[in-house]
């Protein structure tokens, strides 16, 4: 039984980890394409950020997650885009964005008839 959960688990977390990945590629892909156009070697826009320039490889070509909203904000800066831009290709909302969510008044209602589970028996139909 523990082993159909943990393969159940597995395939799932996979199938998460492709869809991921595809749009970390998404991400890497926009990032080398502008630095391109602006002209810009991987080493010298890696230390613009700073970044270093292995970790900024693996970003463009999507063998890592997007970076932090701070460091999408000094990309965008050094690229001279806006840095919205990048955080949408990224997956993340733009603070401004997301304080809106959070300060519209049908999201507490909404939040408070989601019921969440109380146990990892509820989670992973397993012992405790």
């Amino acid at each position: 039984m523990a082993y159909r959960i943990i393969a159940a688990l597995s395939r799932k977390a996979g199938l998460m980890r492709s869809v991921a990945v595809e749009h970390w590629q998404e991400f890497g892909k926009e990032i080398r394409s502008r630095r391109q156009a602006k002209g810009m070697g991987l080493r010298q826009f890696a230390r613009a950020i700073p970044l270093t320039s292995g970790y900024q490889c693996n970003l463009e070509y999507g063998l890592v997650a997007p970076p932090s909203v701070s460091v999408i904000y000094r990309m965008a800066e050094v690229l001279e885009i806006p840095a919205n831009h990048l955080l949408v290709k990224a997956g993340k909302l733009p603070p401004s964005t997301l304080q809106a969510f959070w300060d519209h008044p049908a999201i507490p209602p909404i939040l408070s008839t989601i019921r969440l589970p109380s146990s990892n028996r509820e989670i992973f139909g397993a012992k405790e």
